[in-house]
């Protein structure tokens, strides 16, 4: 077998390939060979057919059968020995098949882009501020009362006010018509949460048992569900109970009811823990995304469209999975739910065509000492014998633990090679915008 490569564009390449007549030969030879012990052909018994008789008969079946047969094959060797990264299945030209002669054929197929010379040097990330304000302790601090406060009705009865919470009835006409579906009784709601529609809230707040109210909500023209596009619902509410929250006193008491604390000082000091160190790992995730923006900014990258397409209609499923969660079914997806997905997409690809360009062009490999050393590591943690380890991560979970560590890898080369730099309060304050640049000068390359 003969090949030559010619590349069309950076992710399209096209192969001219020959395949010797003696092999063509062979193979038919031995097909017919095969047919003639099953051969079906009238006026003999199967399989007793003369050979040239079944050569005859069978001619532009085997002709066609062999002649697939050898292009799978060849396209395969040629690929190997031209080492190309192919994304997708390979478009065959129409075989020139002609007895005597050479089987040939042109085959495009679509590829990763070469990335020989990556741009590192030069390159700068700002990593984002962490800051904890108190303002956000004592938001805390308040949901703990409010998860830790009892409930009673007011007395004197007073009306209704943010943070009490209602039993209600509702129903709802559209047009003048009843919506039984969109009707409901005894729902609790609670005022100021954030949960109920603007005008029902509205309509809710100074209301006292025995109230009964309407409100009418506009829907606007995209809105989720056909039926309520454009137009306005009229809610009528009746309010049945109204009980409001006592929050506990702020004090060393609500603290150790709290969990394991002796003063209210302690439980304070422990919610900033938590919360500096969650704000450390959203820094460092915001750190990895200027990183990889600075990288895209310095190195083009070709993107193989149906690299794009895999990535587009993975991330669209992903996105309805996760508005299903959310409770959005069906015809009731919110609109624009896939806008910005091609971008998203493409950036994506791209950021892993390079992270792959790097690891090779690092020769990046994850050895035999690295995995002990974090099935160690997972062993101390767990307090499991390390023979009870590594059977536990045995196989795929093995994959995963190597895809960590080659991770880590690939990150830390990143942050030796890029500049890290502080924010500034002042573009932390304006909204944490990515401050990622690329030198003027190239520098070298990886």
């Amino acid at each position: 077998m003969q090949s030559e490569l010619k590349e069309i564009s950076p992710t399209e390449v096209e192969l001219a390939i020959q395949v010797p007549w003696d092999a063509v030969k062979a193979d038919m030879d031995k097909r017919f060979k095969q047919l003639a012990t099953t051969a079906k052909i009238r006026g003999f018994r199967p399989g007793h057919a003369p050979p040239k008789v079944v050569r005859q008969v069978y001619a532009r079946a085997v002709e066609a059968e062999v002649t697939a047969h050898l292009i799978e094959h060849a396209c395969m060797e040629a690929i190997a020995e031209h080492a190309l990264p192919v994304v997708a299945t390979p478009t065959v030209g129409e075989p020139v098949l002609t007895k005597g002669e050479n089987l040939s054929f042109t085959a495009t197929i679509e590829v990763q882009p070469k990335l020989d010379n990556l741009v590192l040097d030069g390159l700068t990330a700002a990593r984002p501020l962490v800051n904890i304000p108190d303002v956000l302790i004592d938001d805390e601090i308040m949901q703990r009362r409010r998860q830790n406060a009892t409930v009673s009705e007011p007395d004197p009865m007073r009306p209704a006010q943010a943070g009490d919470l209602l039993l209600i009835d509702y129903q709802v006409a559209i047009d003048g018509e009843a919506c039984d579906d969109m009707k409901a009784e005894g729902r609790p709601v609670e005022l100021g949460d954030g949960h109920l529609l603007p005008e029902l809230e509205a309509a809710l707040m100074g209301t006292v048992p025995g109230d009964e109210r309407t409100a009418e909500v506009p829907f606007p023209e995209d809105h989720g569900s056909e039926a309520l596009r454009g137009k306005t619902a009229v809610f009528t509410v009746q309010v049945k109970e109204l009980k409001e929250q006592v929050l506990p006193e702020l004090d060393d008491d609500f603290a150790k009811d709290c969990g394991d604390f002796e003063t209210l000082l302690e439980l304070r000091l422990s919610i900033r823990k938590d919360a500096e160190t969650r704000e450390k790992r959203r820094s460092e995730s915001m750190l990895k995304e200027r990183i990889l923006d600075a990288l895209l900014a310095a190195n083009e990258v070709p993107v193989p469209p149906t690299m794009l397409e895999r990535q587009k209609r993975r991330m669209m499923y992903e996105t309805v999975q996760f508005a299903q969660m959310l409770g959005q079914q069906g015809g009731g997806m919110p609109p624009g739910l896939f806008d910005g997905i091609e971008e998203r997409a493409e950036r994506r690809v791209k950021a892993g065509l390079l992270l792959g360009a790097l690891t090779r062009l690092e020769k990046l490999e994850v050895t035999a000492e690295e995995m002990d050393a974090r099935f160690a590591e997972i062993a101390e943690k767990t307090g499991k014998h390390i023979a009870k380890v590594r059977a536990d991560h045995s196989g795929q979970k093995a994959g995963e633990i190597e895809s960590e560590l080659m991770e880590e890898k690939i990150w830390a080369i990143l942050h030796s090679r890029v500049k890290i730099e502080d924010e500034t309060a002042d573009a932390a304050a304006a909204g944490g915008s990515a401050s990622v640049k690329a030198s003027d000068q190239q520098g070298e390359s990886a």
